[in-house]
């Protein structure tokens, strides 16, 4: 999940990328978002999901 997540995207396209139900998938965001190792982002008003930054790679930014 976290490779086809090298760009932001939406659960729809994931679902589709990795061959699996909504479902499960949606089982899958809630834990790592949970965790923190993904994040939901607003891009052009759709919600997508990516890989979360960690503090030390936004300072760099």
């Amino acid at each position: 999940m976290l490779k086809a997540l090298g760009k932001p995207r939406k659960m729809d396209e994931l679902v589709k990328i990795l061959k699996v139900r909504k479902t499960q998938l949606q089982d899958w965001v809630k834990l790592l978002l949970k965790e923190g190792v993904i994040e939901e982002r607003t891009i052009r008003k759709t919600k997508k999901l990516a890989i979360r930054k960690s503090d030390e790679e936004l300072k760099l930014s």
